[in-house]
């Protein structure tokens, strides 16, 4: 089962996430920061993410900078519950830091579908992660104009779009 999972994170999640991508152990020794091997897991899935971070705007609340991470995951449904499961802490641990903004299905009949419980139609389930309300800020410029709707920003080679409902 594929589900993409938007992420927003805040400058200071973003920097310990990315020290702890780029991390070597071999030259740096042990990591000993805050990011779990779970965390360092969850977010390593994310493909391209340069290119792809700049595919989104950077939102900005208050003083501080947001950046979208946009992670697929390729796993069978009980290892995505042990996604959920991370995804749902870092959401209590981190309260003011990190957001999911949107969760989709990307395989089979369910392809741009909200992500819902597995035992439910991506018809009629109650999304897993419902798009955050602040979703449109990191959403690319129109025409110069900010974004008034969500769209999908890196359709290619006959992907199917997604339904933002």
């Amino acid at each position: 089962m594929i589900v993409n999972v938007w992420i927003g994170l805040r400058d200071d999640a973003q920097a310990a996430i990315l020290t702890r991508l780029r991390w070597d152990e071999e030259t740096q020794g042990p990591y000993t920061g805050p990011v779990t091997d779970r965390q360092h897991k969850l977010f390593s899935y994310m493909h391209d993410r340069e290119n792809t971070q700049r595919l989104f705007k950077q939102a900005t609340f208050g003083a501080r900078v947001w950046t979208v991470w946009s992670v697929y995951f390729d796993l069978p449904g009980n290892i995505l519950q042990l996604v959920k499961a991370e995804l749902d802490q870092m959401l209590v641990d981190y309260p003011t830091q990190f957001v999911v903004t949107g969760a989709w299905w990307w395989d089979g009949r369910q392809v741009g579908t909200e992500w819902t419980d597995e035992t439910q139609t991506a018809t009629t389930g109650t999304p897993t992660y419902p798009m955050h309300p602040q979703i449109l800020k990191f959403m690319p410029d129109v025409d110069g104009l900010p974004a008034t709707v969500v769209t999908d920003v890196n359709v290619g080679f006959g992907q199917s779009l997604r339904r933002f409902a």
